[in-house]
């Protein structure tokens, strides 16, 4: 079914940047906004955001969409990723008919990026998922994934000042 991948994606993925190649040489000290760590999950893009601060944000905004059914700011975050906007819609779908989703936060346990470019970031996310329950609509039958491990490639794009995911695919370990 549909909803696994898409619930390990919302529910289990994260990125990490280990020595960002952003071209820009503007010092993030110089930014008197708070830095994005301490925003809420669920708040838009910070100014001058590097790759690893977005995807620890849109893997937090995921969860949140899934345990709240507001799809508004994981859908801002990835405008032009299909299979998230594929993702949100079910999401939307599942709570317009009086489902649910119940999932926990996902832990990134690694990634890797396999490309670093000023407009673009192609990285590999491997993160822990843990066990999620859900039900399509009110009444329906209460269904469960056990959680586990999922390996990410995600694409981000600027757009702008700020990163947005682009695309995503599940691959193997």
């Amino acid at each position: 079914m549909l909803v696994r991948p898409l619930a390990a994606l919302a529910v289990s993925a994260a990125l990490l940047l280990a020595g960002c190649g952003d071209d820009d040489p503007t010092p993030r000290a110089a930014d008197p906004t708070p830095p994005a760590s301490t925003a809420p999950a669920t708040t838009l893009a910070p100014v001058l955001e590097t790759p690893e601060e977005f995807v620890r944000r849109w893997f937090a905004v995921g969860d949140a969409m899934q345990n709240s059914g507001d799809t508004s700011a994981y859908r801002l975050a990835s405008p032009e990723c299909a299979p998230c906007q594929k993702f949100a819609d079910v999401v939307d779908k599942y709570y317009a008919d009086g489902g649910f989703i119940e999932a926990g936060d996902r832990s990134v346990l690694s990634l890797k990026f396999l490309l670093q470019s000023r407009e673009k970031q192609v990285v590999r996310v491997k993160v822990d998922t843990p066990p999620t329950t859900y039900a399509t609509r009110r009444g329906g039958d209460v269904r469960s994934f056990d959680g586990g491990q999922s390996t990410y490639k995600l694409t981000l794009e600027r757009a702008g000042s700020v990163w947005q995911v682009g695309s995503y695919t599940e691959v193997s370990s």
